[in-house]
């Protein structure tokens, strides 16, 4: 299964590498690997995390 990103969602994720790329580009790179690892994750383990208690 492939995620489906909300296009301001990949819109914020692109500003974002922008700006850290302005000091380091090696460390934009890595913060967006790092979310797309992350989301692979989720969908490995969908279980992943604690409850939190305000959302049920």
């Amino acid at each position: 299964m492939r995620p489906k990103f909300l296009t301001e969602c990949l819109n914020d994720i692109q500003r974002n590498r922008e700006f850290i790329a302005e000091h380091s580009p090696a460390a934009a790179q890595q913060f967006v690997d790092s979310i797309f690892a992350k989301v692979e994750q989720l969908l490995t383990f969908p279980q992943l995390g604690r409850m939190v208690p305000e959302l049920g």
